[in-house]
């Protein structure tokens, strides 16, 4: 069984939050056989960004009065997709673009409170728009390309908007709609389905043709991916990447870029050797491989040999494990809620629940916790109890919202990525410009009341900063 999904969301980090949902069963033929689907209410320590609320046009004034919190939301998810297990047995989630940027927040949402998003791994993830890239690389003649051009870059689109304009499933703009969005891709997996005499499940997102007489752990392919070319230039169709293996280890699949090699300076650091790595997660990646042809191996002979000779690739060659704690990321918890840990998905459910029905418990709770921290997941466990408790206690203290909220809308540091500096003006200044804008004249109503809510929010707990 299916459960195509999509989600619309207060900010394109991983540190807002669901806004709306929708979830679609259906079978192999696409039939729909059940849906779930709502609207979230903000957490209280949530502001959503503005260029997120245009786009998928929620009024937070309806959010606020009809929306569930999300706490009840992760257990309707939770209990609708276990639900469908129980029923259907191993199902796969579909979205499009959802392997990059919806998967991440359902898994986020459900740790948040406790609940484990793996599901016993009897749900396995499929994105439509590695489904599509595959068709349009594989079957390039036949594929709708959509030319776009913006101010860095020339390319073909693979915006589910313009796939499904091109192919005539849609007239207007899409609607952004949770529900809508989910029968789009529905209606556009149907059509390319009979276009092209193919079924969506014969993909394989993730193939790579292992020479089986070769038992070397390196061994090169080719990948096509996406052309980018100056603003006005032609893009090709696609173009190719080379890679070889530095790991054939399943839960550890690792490849080295030849052509990023190829252009590092003699001085290459072991920072930049790591960003030439590419990790293969079987669930979620797109990675289909083409052999290497004689010419290729003529070409890549060199960087294949320095590869091989070079101390840093020979480690990660030895101990795949290595290449995660090479990349490891000083980021806040929700950008990185997998680095909680199993073990610790459960325990913090436990606490969940006892905050949820005797807020009073927080103190005691929390001195626990600080008395028996030992590891750093234990600090993540730490860190995602107190923001169950900003948003769920009664009557949190100031003190401990400030500590999360000026590093959130103030001065931008909880972010993963600069250009964030206080982001609860430059919300404010920017929505103030949108709101005499002719082009946002039918969105106004939602504007308005975005205003009233960023200036309750900033009036409620940034008065001092003003």
């Amino acid at each position: 069984m299916y459960i195509f999904y999509d989600f619309e969301t207060s900010s394109r980090h991983l540190l807002g939050q669901i806004l709306s949902y929708a979830f679609v069963v259906t079978d192999t033929k696409y039939n729909v056989v059940k849906h779930c689907q709502g609207i979230v209410k903000l957490n209280r320590t949530q502001c959503p960004e503005m260029g997120a609320i245009l786009t998928n046009k929620l009024d937070v004034s309806v959010l606020q009065e009809q929306g569930d919190s999300e706490y009840d939301t992760a257990h309707n998810i939770r209990d609708f997709i276990q639900s469908v297990i129980q029923e259907f047995g191993a199902c796969t989630l579909v979205g499009f673009n959802s392997n990059s940027f919806d998967l991440s927040f359902l898994r986020t949402l459900l740790i948040r409170y406790g609940l484990n998003p793996y599901f016993m791994g009897k749900v396995k993830n499929l994105d439509i728009l590695h489904w599509l890239q595959y068709l349009a690389f594989y079957q390039s003649e036949a594929f709708p390309w959509v030319l776009t051009q913006s101010e860095s870059n020339s390319y073909y689109s693979f915006r589910l908007e313009d796939i499904a304009q091109a192919t005539g499933l849609l007239s207007d703009a899409q609607s952004h709609d949770a529900l809508d969005d989910v029968m789009l891709t529905i209606n556009v997996v149907k059509h390319f389905e009979l276009e092209f005499s193919t079924s969506l499940t014969q993909f394989q997102a993730v193939h790579i043709p292992w020479d089986k007489d070769n038992q070397d752990i390196s061994q090169c392919f080719k990948l096509r991916r996406r052309h980018f070319v100056a603003p006005g230039e032609q893009p090709e169709h696609f173009e190719y990447d080379a890679v070889m293996s530095l790991s054939k280890q399943e839960k550890a699949l690792l490849f080295v870029d030849l052509k990023k090699v190829q252009a590092l300076p003699e001085s290459a650091s072991d920072a930049d050797k790591c960003r030439c790595i590419r990790y293969v997660n079987m669930n979620k990646a797109f990675f289909v491989c083409d052999p290497f042809t004689e010419s290729d191996k003529q070409q890549f002979a060199d960087t294949q040999h320095a590869v091989l000779n070079d101390r840093f690739f020979q480690a990660l060659m030895a101990e795949p494990a290595l290449y995660f704690e090479k990349i490891k990321k000083d980021w806040d918890i929700d950008y990185q809620i997998h680095e909680l840990g199993f073990k610790r998905i459960d325990r913090l459910f436990v606490l969940v629940q006892k905050l949820i029905h005797e807020p009073s418990s927080y103190t005691h709770l929390l001195t626990e916790l600080l008395a028996n921290r030992k590891e750093e997941k234990d600090n993540y466990l730490i860190q995602l109890f107190n923001r169950v408790y900003l948003n769920y206690h009664p009557q949190p203290k100031r003190e401990h919202l400030q500590r999360y909220l000026v590093p959130r809308y103030i001065d931008g540091s909880l972010y993963n990525s600069s250009g964030c500096e206080r982001v609860i003006d430059q919300d404010i200044a920017a929505l103030r410009v949108a709101m005499n804008d002719e082009a946002h004249e039918k969105d106004l109503g939602i504007m308005q009341g975005l205003m009233q809510y960023y200036q309750a929010f900033k009036e409620q707990f940034f008065v001092e900063h003003v």
